[in-house]
């Protein structure tokens, strides 16, 4: 969610796209824990680079649109075989990551940005 958040903040992800997306997460706290890992670096170069961001955008908007279809699928019938090809990849890798990671504090960069 922080790459989507941050894409979010930049406007270059809809409003109604991000919140469909983030509905529900049925992720475990190893995915979560993986995903921060690397997510968070990235999220600080996205906010220096617009060249890394207009990389990153196309995998977050093919991912976002796969699991907005999974968590809604009556109001979100588009799917994205780009997105599930990274779910079905991204987050076992994740997963297998945060199993060996502790737990990353995100928050500051929240606390950055005020």
């Amino acid at each position: 969610t922080l790459i989507c958040t941050e894409l979010y903040a930049q406007g270059l992800l809809s409003k109604e796209l991000y919140h469909a997306a983030h509905v529900y997460q049925p992720f475990s706290d190893d995915v979560y824990n993986g995903y921060h890992l690397w997510a968070i670096p990235f999220v600080k170069q996205m906010r220096k680079s617009k060249t890394i961001t207009k990389l990153i955008r196309p995998l977050a908007v093919a991912w976002c649109t796969e699991i907005s279809h999974v968590n809604l699928p009556d109001k979100y019938t588009k799917r994205s075989i780009f997105g599930k090809i990274l779910r079905t990849v991204g987050e076992p890798a994740c997963s297998l990551i945060g199993k060996f990671v502790k737990e990353q504090d995100y928050s500051m960069l929240y606390n950055e940005r005020n």
